[in-house]
């Protein structure tokens, strides 16, 4: 029983090895969406537990455990995604925004360093200004959903990570 526990232990500590080392390297805004995603995981499932435990009502803490799994799961799998440089990493200065009006969404011109051009659509929550260089983080698997481009931009998708501010 006790060779149980204690490997048991073993393997919770080598997870806590895992997840500790090497975070220094991971850009701040991934870590940042991270420990928020962990944040609302822990929150969903103490309120849901406190009123579920209250009202009396076992399918409101079941709701609240099931939702909590699934967003630390969502979590766990952007922290290994991040820690294998499963993203791509995109840098350039903003040279244009047009929002789409009443959609949500806003299309954004970026020079790269090398001279190319390219059009990203995000939604319109991101606020970026002209003239400044920004680097921005996407999933490398491209999971598309059949809406096409402005409703896959709109929902966000899981394919936008982040973006920082590199300077002007």
């Amino acid at each position: 029983m006790q060779s149980k526990v204690k490997e048991r232990l073993e393997q919770t500590m080598h997870l806590m090895e895992i997840f500790l080392t090497d975070t220094a390297e991971i850009p701040h805004v991934l870590m940042d969406r991270i420990v928020v995603m962990m944040l609302i995981a822990t929150l969903f499932l103490s309120i849901g537990v406190f009123v579920g435990y209250h009202v009396r009502e076992a399918g409101f803490i079941l709701w609240s455990v099931v939702i909590a799994v699934l967003v630390l799961g969502r979590c766990i799998g952007l922290f290994y995604e991040v820690k294998r440089r499963g993203y791509k990493v995109l840098e350039g200065r903003v040279e244009k925004i047009h929002e789409i009006p009443a959609t949500g969404i806003c299309t954004i011109m970026l020079k790269l360093s090398d001279g190319q051009k390219t059009r990203l659509l995000l939604g319109t929550q991101r606020r970026l200004r002209i003239g400044v260089v920004y680097r921005f983080y996407f999933c490398r698997e491209v999971k598309r959903m059949d809406g096409g481009q402005r409703t896959d931009a709109g929902i966000g998708n899981s394919l936008y990570l982040g973006c920082e501010e590199v300077g002007n």
